[in-house]
Protein backbone atom coordinates (compact mmCIF):
# COMPACT_ATOMS: atom_id res chain seq x y z
CA UNK A 1 0.00 0.00 0.00
CA UNK A 2 1.06 3.82 -0.83
CA UNK A 3 0.02 6.68 1.14
CA UNK A 4 0.11 9.93 -0.73
CA UNK A 5 0.20 12.88 2.01
CA UNK A 6 -0.71 16.45 0.15
CA UNK A 7 0.31 19.08 2.62
CA UNK A 8 0.07 22.03 0.13
CA UNK A 9 0.42 25.48 1.92
CA UNK A 10 -2.60 27.96 2.08
CA UNK A 11 -3.63 29.83 -0.94
CA UNK A 12 -1.57 27.68 -3.63
CA UNK A 13 -4.69 25.72 -4.78
CA UNK A 14 -4.67 22.73 -2.50
CA UNK A 15 -8.54 23.48 -1.97
CA UNK A 16 -9.46 22.63 -5.40
CA UNK A 17 -7.12 19.75 -5.59
CA UNK A 18 -9.40 18.74 -2.74
CA UNK A 19 -12.48 19.37 -4.31
CA UNK A 20 -11.50 17.40 -7.34
CA UNK A 21 -10.11 14.34 -5.28
CA UNK A 22 -13.80 14.62 -3.25
CA UNK A 23 -16.08 15.17 -6.19
CA UNK A 24 -14.05 12.26 -7.95
CA UNK A 25 -13.93 9.77 -4.92
CA UNK A 26 -15.77 7.33 -7.14
CA UNK A 27 -13.82 7.29 -10.32
CA UNK A 28 -10.59 7.04 -7.86
CA UNK A 29 -12.26 4.19 -5.83
CA UNK A 30 -12.92 2.43 -9.09
CA UNK A 31 -8.95 2.87 -9.68
CA UNK A 32 -7.60 1.39 -6.46
CA UNK A 33 -7.52 5.05 -5.11
CA UNK A 34 -9.11 5.93 -1.35
CA UNK A 35 -9.39 9.33 -0.69
CA UNK A 36 -10.54 8.81 3.15
CA UNK A 37 -14.16 10.33 4.73
CA UNK A 38 -12.39 9.97 8.04
CA UNK A 39 -10.93 13.96 9.48
CA UNK A 40 -12.64 15.11 6.25
CA UNK A 41 -13.93 18.55 7.47
CA UNK A 42 -15.41 20.52 4.21
CA UNK A 43 -13.11 18.14 1.32
CA UNK A 44 -10.08 18.57 3.30
CA UNK A 45 -8.93 16.10 5.92
CA UNK A 46 -8.28 19.14 8.17
CA UNK A 47 -10.04 16.96 11.36
CA UNK A 48 -6.82 15.05 11.34
CA UNK A 49 -4.29 18.28 12.12
CA UNK A 50 -6.17 18.74 15.66
CA UNK A 51 -4.73 15.29 17.40
CA UNK A 52 -1.25 13.57 17.33
CA UNK A 53 -1.83 9.93 16.92
CA UNK A 54 -0.99 9.47 20.68
CA UNK A 55 -4.05 11.22 21.20
CA UNK A 56 -6.02 8.84 18.91
CA UNK A 57 -9.20 10.93 17.81
CA UNK A 58 -9.73 10.63 14.42
CA UNK A 59 -6.63 8.37 13.75
CA UNK A 60 -7.62 5.38 15.17
CA UNK A 61 -10.80 6.06 12.52
CA UNK A 62 -8.90 6.79 9.79
CA UNK A 63 -6.33 3.39 10.16
CA UNK A 64 -9.75 1.50 10.26
CA UNK A 65 -11.37 2.91 7.29
CA UNK A 66 -8.01 2.17 5.28
CA UNK A 67 -7.94 -0.95 6.59
CA UNK A 68 -11.83 -1.82 5.52
CA UNK A 69 -10.97 -0.88 2.47
CA UNK A 70 -9.22 -3.03 -0.75
CA UNK A 71 -7.51 -0.01 -2.03
CA UNK A 72 -3.89 0.17 -2.92
CA UNK A 73 -3.07 3.98 -2.96
CA UNK A 74 -4.62 6.08 -0.07
CA UNK A 75 -4.59 9.86 -0.45
CA UNK A 76 -4.49 12.48 2.51
CA UNK A 77 -4.39 15.96 1.85
CA UNK A 78 -4.93 19.53 4.18
CA UNK A 79 -3.03 22.74 3.80
CA UNK A 80 -3.13 22.48 8.18
CA UNK A 81 -0.31 19.83 7.89
CA UNK A 82 2.46 22.19 6.91
CA UNK A 83 2.44 23.70 10.35
CA UNK A 84 1.50 20.43 12.67
CA UNK A 85 4.28 20.64 14.99
CA UNK A 86 5.32 17.29 17.62
CA UNK A 87 5.20 18.53 20.69
CA UNK A 88 8.71 17.75 21.98
CA UNK A 89 8.70 15.82 25.40
CA UNK A 90 11.29 17.48 28.27
CA UNK A 91 13.14 15.01 30.93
Amino acid sequence: MKIYIHIGFGKTGTTSIQDSLYRNNELLSSQGFLYPKTGLRGTGHHNLCKYSPHEGGEFNALVKEIEAQNSSTVIISSESLHSKKQKSSKA
